[in-house]
């Protein structure tokens, strides 16, 4: 498709396309926060560290300069038709950007990627959900791991999308988040902590010897054993008066 920009005079312009020049790549990111761009960048060379060359591509653009739907329809021509996975995290549900998630959500379908289309705003959204192609439950986790928000979260997030697009990396490429990353479920929702293997072991067998010796210091000593009483002799039959035994009775 051949297509003429016109000038452009500023990101916050919904009316000016254009054109990322973005090769394509197995993963992208799409968000309208710049700091949660970084985090992924971030991410990503965490993994790349340890994975090299084997380490699957990644695209990162923000939402803002894809308003226009030119700009939606050169963006999924140049880099989405041959991604894998893609993940889209916005404010404002399916009104901020109509057009862009129904395009994208048909590429979806029809080349079989695996999308995820996240709510920023903390609430749960059944439009999203339906116009992304991972469960629900995939949905949460990388949900999850977006609110929690940094690299450490990123690496995790990015992991879990590679996963759901059926992208084995070499063994190392994800350890370190698989190794430091968990997600705790409380009351209040999910929050997620990085803990080093090592420390965390350590800190278990720590609260399971200290809970073993709490559970000991509770136990009531035992009460000493009292000493059987001597057994009484049994007393012997005595015979009822005026019966004598048919063997010796006197003729």
């Amino acid at each position: 498709m051949h297509v003429i920009f016109r000038e452009s005079h500023g990101l916050d312009e919904a009316d000016t396309p254009q054109d990322l020049r973005q090769t394509p790549a197995d993963l992208v990111v799409l968000s309208l926060s710049d700091s949660d761009l970084g985090a992924f960048a971030s991410g990503w060379r965490r993994a790349k560290a340890t994975a090299g060359a084997d380490m699957p591509s990644l695209r990162l653009a923000n939402l803002v300069a894809l308003k226009h739907p030119l700009s939606v329809d050169t963006y999924i021509d140049n880099t989405l038709h041959a991604a894998r996975g893609i993940l889209i995290r916005l404010i404002g549900g399916v009104p901020y950007w109509p057009y862009g998630l129904q395009s994208v959500a048909a590429l979806a379908r029809e080349k079989g990627i695996a999308l995820a289309i996240l709510p920023a705003d903390g609430r749960q959204d059944r439009q999203l959900d339906e116009l992304s192609t991972l469960p629900i439950s995939t949905l949460r986790r990388l949900g999850d791991l977006c609110a929690t928000g940094g690299p450490v979260a990123a690496h995790a997030a990015l992991a879990q999308l590679a996963l759901a697009a059926g992208l084995y990396a070499t063994p190392g490429a994800w350890r370190q988040s698989a190794a430091n990353i968990r997600v705790l479920v409380t009351k209040t929702g999910a929050h997620l902590t990085a803990h080093n293997r090592d420390n965390r072991d350590n800190r278990d067998n720590r609260d399971n010897r200290d809970n073993r010796d709490n559970r000991d210091n509770q136990r009531q000593p035992r009460q000493p054993r009292q000493p059987r009483q001597p057994r009484q002799p049994r007393q012997p039959n005595t015979l009822r008066q005026g019966w004598q035994s048919p063997s010796i009775a006197r003729s």
